[in-house]
């Protein structure tokens, strides 16, 4: 059974992947080396990371 966070990134569908974020999730961006903190911060990065690039993927495994 695969996660719901990569299968969301896979199926680009921001409202799947936001409801896999909890109300106190912290995005650690390798990019920009700046945290992003709680969750409506951090949906509106994931919209604006599905909506600009083409090609997204999960390198990491979850666990269960």
């Amino acid at each position: 059974m695969s996660h719901a966070f990569p299968a969301a990134i896979a199926a680009r569908d921001a409202g799947a992947l936001i409801d896999t974020l909890t109300p106190d999730v912290t995005l650690h961006s390798a990019v920009t080396k700046v945290s992003f903190q709680g969750r409506d911060v951090v949906a509106d990065t994931y919209r604006s990371v599905i909506e600009s690039f083409d090609e997204l993927r999960v390198s990491a495994r979850f666990g269960t």
